[in-house]
């Protein structure tokens, strides 16, 4: 209609609007009992059908041009383009930022960075994205399908291209020590999520060790660590709320048992607003309390096995440094171990497993030894 931005809206327009607004609503309730799935799309396509049935005809033509053009701009961004996962057969759509972050934390690493990223490296860090985005599109224009890998040997070949050596060197190391794990993995039958093949493009914390080793958190990882705490509580999932809360304390370099720490009291804080969280945060100790004992993680695919060979070797372990009395290695030991119900561990409070942590479970060196299954057989 060509209203000048400066003047008021007219009222009589305001009201045109809102009569156009219910019909399209009426008509989205409609199609919505019969069953019909309703997208932007579609519901951009009802706009304009009931433009032209009130007789806004030069209105329903502009929105038809409007949505022509942003539909143009949508194909030609570098977020319409379709990335194959290394499983062959699923794609995730081309995230630019992820480029940027990977290159960020290269220079950040290698050059041993720990306050803000300095003005210059930030700099080099927005051409190199620009190169990698420039390769993406070509390829994709050109009919090919972009991998994974593709990208990530893009990477590679530009830092290479520009000088950045061991930045390139330290990238490639951390390439070959991914696929080294993913083989391990499957090596041992295990069948990785999706989310770890893109880790090489996601941004990641460097974690302490308490013995000064250091190794790599990425959001992905956290994020299926607090669903796995949350698997039994629907109703709190997605979990991204609790993870971006949980990553507001993270900073780089952060000790191990801080970034424990982190995830218990993010979950802690949010049980007032609903209490099943106090069972996320006390899945999210019995993590902690698993890695101690069993030097295993909660989200292990084979946690049932070896939890069940572990309970054998507590009370060996226990009767050696003189905890448990000799007798008790008498006992069938297996016909217990087949005894366990193991996913008991998961129905105590938070307050609940703390106090038996802090209190009731046999330690040794400040190490506990044993879980609440093989505390109460």
């Amino acid at each position: 209609k060509k209203i000048d931005e400066a003047l008021p809206f007219p009222e009589a327009m305001h009201q045109t609007i809102e009569l156009i607004t219910d019909l399209v609503v009426q008509e989205a309730e409609k199609l919505a009992m019969q069953d019909t799935l309703l997208t932007v799309e579609g519901i951009q396509d009802i706009v304009e059908i009931k433009l032209m049935e009130t007789g806004h005809h030069d209105v329903a033509r502009d929105y038809i041009i409007y949505r022509d053009e942003h539909k143009k701009l949508r194909i030609d961004s570098p977020r319409a383009i379709k990335i194959l996962r290394r499983d062959g057969l699923s794609f995730v759509r081309f995230n630019p930022m992820k480029i940027a972050s990977a290159l960020e934390r290269g220079f950040r690493d290698t050059l041993k960075i720990t306050g803000p990223t300095p003005e210059a490296v930030i700099e080099s860090v927005n051409q190199l994205t620009n190169k990698v985005i420039e390769y993406v599109m070509h390829t994709a224009a050109d009919g090919a399908i972009v991998s994974i890998e593709m990208i990530l040997d893009a990477i590679e070949k530009e830092l290479m291209a520009e000088g950045y050596y061991e930045v390139s060197k330290d990238f490639i190391l951390y390439r070959a020590e991914r696929a080294r794990l993913r083989e391990k993995a499957k090596e041992r039958g295990e069948e990785p999520a999706v989310e770890i093949e893109e880790e090489e493009l996601e941004h990641y914390f460097t974690v302490i060790r308490k013995e000064g080793s250091s190794y790599k958190l990425t959001k992905g990882q956290l994020k299926r660590k607090l669903s796995h705490a949350a698997k039994n509580y629907p109703e709190l999932l997605p979990i991204d709320d609790l993870v971006e809360h949980t990553i507001a304390n993270f900073y780089d370099g952060i000790k191990d048992h801080e970034v424990d720490l982190a995830t218990i009291m993010a979950a802690r804080a949010k049980v007032e607003l609903e209490p099943n969280y106090t069972y996320v945060a006390a899945n999210l100790l019995l993590d902690v309390l698993y890695r101690e004992t069993m030097g295993i993680e909660a989200v292990h695919p084979h946690l049932p096995k070896l939890y069940k060979e572990y309970f054998k070797e507590y009370f060996r372990k226990g009767v050696s440094l003189e905890h448990l009395d000799p007798t008790l290695l008498s006992f069938d030991l297996d016909v217990l171990a087949e005894a366990l119900e193991i996913d008991r561990d998961m129905q105590f409070t938070y307050l609940g497993l703390q106090t038996l942590y802090d209190r009731y479970f046999i330690h040794h060196e400040q190490r506990r030894l044993e879980t609440p299954q093989i505390f109460w057989m």
